[in-house]
C-alpha cells in the first residue's frame, strides 16, 4: 500500500515540476543559445543567455540598445539582435554609420563599421529595427528580417550565463529611463 502512495507523490511532484517549469518558460524568462555571428563581439556562438520575458509583458518599453530575441518569422528559429530603431524613428546607413533620426550613432559594441549603404527608412508603427553588432555579418531588418513587429519580440536578454567564465549582466535601465524613451548615446 506505501508503494502506491509513494509512487502517487513522485508523480504529483514531477507534476508540479513541470507546471513551474512552463510558467516561468511561458510568462518569466527562458534560456536561449546564440548561433551565428551576426552579434559578435557581444555574443559568439554556443553561449547560452537568458531572457526576460516578464519585463516586456508588464509594460517596460523595448529602449534602443536592448539586445533582444525574437521570432524569425513563422518559423521556431530565434534571431537575437539589437533594437536600434523604435516605432517612428528614421533610420538610415551610410558613410560606414548608423543615423537614427539624422543623428549618427556612436556605438562602440560593434566589430566593425557597417560598408554599404541602407537608404533613409521610417520604422513602421508597433516594430523595432534590429541589427546584430557584427554589421557586416547580420541579417537583420536591412534585410529579409525587415522591421520587426512588437508581437515577435520573445524577451530581452539579462544574462550571458555560459561559458562561466564569459558571465555578464547586460545592463538594466535607469530609473528615469523607464517613464520615457531613452535614447542611445551619439557621437
Amino acid at each position: 500500500m506505501q508503494s502506491k502512495s509513494g509512487v502517487r507523490e513522485i508523480i504529483e511532484s514531477l507534476a508540479i515540476a513541470v507546471l513551474i517549469v512552463t510558467f516561468v518558460t511561458v510568462f518569466v524568462g527562458r534560456f536561449c543559445r546564440v548561433k551565428g555571428r551576426s552579434m559578435e563581439p557581444t555574443l559568439h556562438t554556443g553561449e547560452w543567455l537568458w531572457t526576460d520575458k516578464l519585463g516586456y509583458l508588464l509594460g517596460r518599453p523595448i529602449k534602443r540598445g536592448d539586445i533582444i530575441v525574437l521570432k524569425y518569422r513563422d518559423t521556431k528559429e530565434k534571431y537575437v539582435k539589437r533594437v536600434i530603431g523604435l516605432p517612428g524613428d528614421t533610420v538610415e546607413v551610410k558613410d560606414n554609420a548608423v543615423y537614427v533620426n539624422g543623428i549618427r550613432l556612436k556605438e562602440p559594441y560593434v566589430k566593425e563599421p557597417p560598408l554599404g549603404e541602407y537608404k533613409l527608412t521610417e520604422v513602421p508603427p508597433n516594430s523595432y529595427f534590429v541589427m546584430g553588432d557584427n554589421r557586416n555579418q547580420s541579417d537583420d531588418s536591412r534585410g529579409s528580417v525587415g522591421p520587426v513587429p512588437r508581437e515577435k519580440i520573445e524577451g530581452r536578454a539579462v544574462l550571458r550565463i555560459w561559458p562561466i567564465w564569459r558571465f555578464k549582466i547586460f545592463s538594466l535601465p535607469k530609473i528615469e529611463e523607464v517613464y520615457q524613451f531613452s535614447t542611445p548615446p551619439y557621437e
